[in-house]
């Protein structure tokens, strides 16, 4: 009898792992590339945090860059003018970047660079250092200003002399500001360069009052005598009581109960306006001014101004 072939066996199918039940290599492993994982991700929220920064510093120094003044040696201001500047405080130096004359003005042509706050200021420092006013230099048409023109011959010898000081400043004094116009001028249009003599004679010390003609000569290099001493002027309350006797009296001047006056003003700039004042006691008065703008009035009738 023929042997029937032996059946084959069955190979047994894989067993199903349970659902929530891992090998523990597979926990392992997943626990692994969760640190991994982790990790690469701090280190890029730090390489991220670090380019921010960078680039927010070199943004902030392009800014300060910026906001430097430029030097340029038609720059100016009132320092190299020789000119005292107050102290500023914190708050002012941290202000934004303020406008050059030259940007707000027209037909600058030496004062290029000085911040256009400064421009009054000098006008009047060159005005009081020459004993001048506004209209030495400038252009008044009928009360009305043309500070751009170049009309009078003044204006362009003014330019000239700033470029001398500051020149001076420059190639002489090392950049001190240790001249001005107030140097030489002295409150003169002209400069004084001869002194007035003979130099007065100080006094001699209190020690020898008497010395006549016939003392002896004091040492030398210790001051002498003056020859014709200035006598004292008059106070104050001499001037006022003798102005007040030759009016009558105070009698006179409390009889008196209403006053008007009427007169021109002529300003530092040269402009003149008339006004009227009216008074009457004991404190109301009414003052008047007639400007190119329009009137210009104040009054106080005793009780509201």
């Amino acid at each position: 009898m023929e042997k029937l072939p032996e059946p084959r066996r069955r190979a047994k199918p894989p067993q199903p792992v349970e659902s929530g039940v891992f090998p523990v290599q597979l926990l392992l492993i997943f626990k692994k590339h969760s640190e991994n994982e982790m990790k690469l991700n701090i280190l890029r929220l730090i390489v991220a945090a670090l380019c921010c920064t960078s680039a927010l510093m070199v943004i902030t120094n392009v800014g300060a860059q910026k906001s430097l003044p430029v030097s340029c040696d038609l720059a100016v201001s009132l320092t190299n003018l020789g000119i005292a500047v107050p102290a500023q405080t914190p708050a002012a130096t941290a202000a934004p970047r303020e406008q050059t004359v030259e940007q707000v003005e027209k037909n600058i042509k030496v004062l290029n660079g000085m911040p256009a706050s400064q421009l009054i200021p000098v006008m009047n420092y060159f005005a009081a250092s020459m004993g001048r006013r506004c209209n030495f230099c400038h252009v008044n048409k009928n009360g009305q200003w043309d500070y751009a023109a170049d009309t009078k011959p003044e204006k362009n010898t003014a330019r000239e002399m700033i470029k001398m000081v500051l020149d001076l400043h420059k190639q002489t004094f090392n950049g001190s500001t240790d001249i001005s116009c107030y140097t030489c001028h002295r409150g003169r249009n002209q400069p004084q360069s001869v002194p007035t003599l003979p130099l007065p004679v100080p006094s001699p010390p209190p020690g020898n009052p008497g010395a006549g003609p016939g003392a002896a000569a004091p040492p030398a290099g210790q001051p002498q005598a003056s020859p014709s001493p200035r006598p004292a002027g008059p106070s104050a309350d001499d001037i006022l009581n003798k102005y007040v006797e030759a009016i009558g009296g105070h009698a006179a001047i409390d009889k008196l109960k209403t006053r008007t006056a009427k007169g021109t003003i002529v300003q530092a700039n040269g402009n003149s306006l008339q006004f009227e004042l009216y008074q009457a006691t004991p404190d109301k008065f009414y003052f008047l001014v007639t400007t190119p703008q329009g009137p210009f009035e104040r009054g106080f009738n005793g009780l509201v101004a």
